[in-house]
């Protein structure tokens, strides 16, 4: 074997080597971090356009501002306008979560906002920040009221949760705003009984929102995930909690030698 074959051989093995490196810590990096709690979590580009991925505009004109990074309603016309965002959801419970801002206005008029599930057979949660309430609604009737005292000049943030319960679904929602904590337990309650929906629960989620006033209502996140919302969700990327208490517990072995020191 010439000299020349040989230094080409050991070249393609170094290089072979170096990729395989690469690769593997490639690998690594992507392990490392942990999956997503969220089925959908929206990310509004800095651009302005008709709708972003994955949005789909069903009642009103909607479409994203890209100096706030969220998708709105056009003030005109006054509409009760439904914009469906992520996954096709179908007979399980699930979360969604949104936060809507309205624009400042001379109106004393003040527009609906929501946010709901399983399209418009589903469960929706509202606000009316002028009539001071928020509602559990479904098919236009209003379920469970709640008078809330809200602050138009605060982003609002709403969590609908649908949980299956048996045959039967329990519907939940909160609602807060900026400076204020996380509801520890939700404002309104509401029973479904299965055999009462006449209509399966299937369907996306989606965003709802009335300009009352001539006011754009703005939305600068959408959120859905299976099952119930967990404050650590906010960062995922970190890991749960409750995973990490139990790498780092002791084997049982170790703790009973340190109890005998």
């Amino acid at each position: 074997m010439g000299p020349v074959i040989v230094l080409l051989f050991w070249m393609t093995f170094l290089a072979s080597g170096i990729s395989q490196d690469d690769k593997k810590k490639d690998e690594d990096e992507v392990r490392k971090e942990p999956p997503s709690p969220f089925l959908f979590d929206a990310k509004f580009p800095s651009t302005t356009e008709s709708t972003p991925d994955n949005f789909t505009a069903r009642v009103g004109k909607w479409s994203v501002d890209g100096s706030k990074k969220a998708i709105r309603i056009a003030a005109e016309p006054t509409v009760e306008g439904r914009v469906e965002f992520g996954p096709e959801i179908r007979e399980s419970g699930a979360t969604v979560i949104t936060t809507a801002k309205v624009e400042k206005g001379d109106s004393p008029i003040t527009p609906w906002m929501g946010v709901g599930l399983y399209g418009k057979n589903g469960f929706s949660l509202r606000i009316a920040i002028g009539a001071k309430k928020m509602e559990l609604v479904r098919r236009g009737e209003a379920l469970a009221l709640k008078k809330f005292d809200l602050d138009l000049e605060k982003p609002c943030h709403l969590e609908l949760l649908v949980k299956e319960n048996g045959a039967n679904w329990d519907i939940s929602g909160r609602v807060w705003q900026d400076e204020d904590s996380r509801p520890e337990k939700p404002q309104l309650n509401y029973k479904a009984f299965g055999d009462e929906l006449l209509f399966p629960l299937a369907g996306r989620p989606f965003l709802l929102a009335t300009p009352f006033g001539g006011k754009t209502v703005y939305f600068s996140e959408a959120k859905v995930l299976k099952g119930e919302y967990e404050v650590w969700m906010d960062n995922w990327r970190e890991g749960n909690p409750k995973d990490k208490a139990k790498t780092e517990e002791k084997p049982p072995e170790e703790e009973q030698k340190d109890s005998q020191k």
